[in-house]
């Protein structure tokens, strides 16, 4: 029926996840399942456009936050190397996509509606994707704010704080 209607699930993969370890520092990712996978629903629905669920950043929604996580590697936000793993990290990912056609349908949506309390850790995630992994579009569910520009390119804005034209 999603297919029908030229609808896009958040998830193309039924929760099948791409498997990170690292070894001597370096990300090392099997991309087996999940490319198989993505390569099904694109050709038995026609599903192009996906969403990336965090990549190891901070995630969360209006009513609570969680710091970053690297995935395969465990190493949490605060860590004082963890922008240096991250980077390596967001590079393997972006490279793959750009490599597999996939990158131009591609978008991180880490945060839906972020309270303000929680820009300062959506701007900084956002601002580390990026920096190492610019070709991966980043979609926020939020009011523009100075606090968050420079965060997400794609913005989607709520509609309850829309002022259109005839409305109260």
């Amino acid at each position: 029926s999603l297919s029908a209607h030229h609808i896009s699930p958040y998830d193309h993969t039924a929760g099948v996840r791409w498997k990170t370890t690292w070894n001597n520092g370096e990300p090392v990712i099997d991309w087996t399942e999940w490319d198989a996978a993505m390569d099904d629903a694109r050709r038995r629905y026609g599903f192009s456009d996906f969403r990336i669920s965090s990549l190891g950043l901070g995630y969360g929604d209006e009513a609570k936050s969680h710091p970053g996580v690297i995935p395969g590697l465990g190493m949490k936000s605060t860590h004082p190397e963890y922008e240096k793993h991250i980077a390596k990290y967001l590079k393997a990912v972006e490279s793959h996509l750009r490599e597999t056609g996939r990158l131009k349908d591609a978008f991180l949506y880490c945060y839906d509606e972020p309270r303000l309390e929680a820009d300062k850790i959506v701007r900084e995630g956002l601002s580390l994707v990026a920096k190492y992994a610019p070709g991966l579009d980043r979609l926020l569910t939020a009011p523009v704010r100075d606090t968050l520009v420079g965060g997400p390119n794609i913005w989607c804005p709520i509609a309850r704080d829309l002022h259109l034209p005839g409305s109260a």
